[in-house]
């Protein structure tokens, strides 16, 4: 297929139930990441959501997207110019004028915005991107039931947090399965608790699935002070940055392995 693009926005905005300005934004920032043109941008995009790419692409082109997602480095983070105009409209302390008290606000307000605006939306990433990999391997190993394998200490701390939800609905609900209530200690558990499903599937890796398990105990402790708002350093939200891109481009690898 000589420009497989239309038909591939298609079957990513039916499974990934994105738009197409989403799924243009994506391809995008893959284009940029992996140094490679639209209709192969999709093409991982594809990837990523488990759409079979293979009746799209010659034999040459599959080749370099395997190629792009497995040898990939994820680029170190940039230092914003002082006058990029996105920057300077989110540190806008003018921004939040109708709820922001300035004398309340931590000494090195407003710049702190970005960085925890950066930072949040790394843990976000990297959080999401493990439940749906750790989901994905234990539907594969145990099937849907999967959850009733896990330890019953993780199954109680997330039966507490259902049954908490439920007497607070004004803040709506986190998700249908037990796997949204997992924060990301929870997920490295789980993890950790299933080494026949999970350590073979890092064999290759330095350090084997350690080489995760490490990553998620450093940023564990990154993301709880997002979690409870406290100030963020230019070098967590780096390392944040660093490890997002690390963890999303070897979970998708060995998503893209497994039969």
């Amino acid at each position: 297929m000589k420009n497989p693009s239309k038909t591939l926005k298609k079957k990513i905005q039916e499974k990934a139930h994105l738009s197409a300005v989403q799924i243009d934004r994506q391809a995008h920032t893959i284009r940029t990441r992996y140094l490679v043109a639209t209709p192969l941008a999709l093409g991982i995009l594809a990837k990523r959501y488990h759409i079979p790419i293979t009746k799209y692409f010659l034999q040459e082109d599959l080749n370099l997207i395997s190629t792009r997602i497995a040898s990939a480095a994820p680029a170190m983070p940039q230092t914003v110019p002082k006058n990029s105009r996105s920057r300077q409209r989110l540190l806008k302390a003018s921004e939040y004028d109708d709820v922001l008290v300035a004398d309340l606000m931590p000494p090195g307000f407003p710049a702190a915005i970005g960085q925890m605006q950066d930072a949040y939306a790394y843990v976000f990433i990297i959080e999401n991107s493990l439940r749906t990999f750790v989901d994905t391997i234990m539907k594969k190993a145990c099937d849907k039931g999967w959850w009733s394998k896990v330890k019953p200490q993780t199954q109680q701390l997330v039966a507490s947090r259902q049954k908490k939800e439920k007497h607070n609905t004004w803040a709506g609900q986190r998700g249908s399965h037990e796997i949204f209530y997992c924060d990301i200690d929870d997920l490295r558990n789980i993890i950790t608790g299933h080494p026949r499903e999970f350590d073979g599937l890092f064999r290759e890796v330095t350090d084997g699935v350690h080489w995760l398990v490490g990553r998620i105990s450093e940023i564990a402790h990154i993301r709880n002070s997002v979690a409870h708002n406290c100030l963020m350093s230019k070098s967590n939200v780096g390392i944040l940055h660093l490890y997002c891109g690390q963890i999303t481009t070897q979970l998708q690898t060995i998503l893209s392995s497994v039969p």
